[in-house]
């Protein structure tokens, strides 16, 4: 079956597309490449478990003059 050829009612209901299925043994397919992103992670790594679930940091940057500009301030 294509990647993406079966949505759930979980996946259309949210508009941010922040829940993602799919085979992760496929390594072209979305959830794959999403699972290998350096933002990804899981939760209680020191348990030693292999959860299935992966959560995508935030990126934010805390370089102060580049977040300045963000807002409109001048440094």
């Amino acid at each position: 079956m294509p990647d993406g050829a079966i949505e759930t009612a979980c996946q259309q209901a949210c508009p941010t597309e922040a829940i993602v299925f799919g085979d992760l043994s496929d390594k072209d397919s979305r959830v794959s490449r999403l699972h290998e992103d350096r933002r990804s992670y899981a939760l209680l790594p020191e348990t030693y478990t292999k959860p299935r679930n992966r959560f995508l940091a935030r990126i934010r940057n805390p370089h102060p003059k580049l977040a300045a500009a963000q807002q409109g301030g001048h440094e």
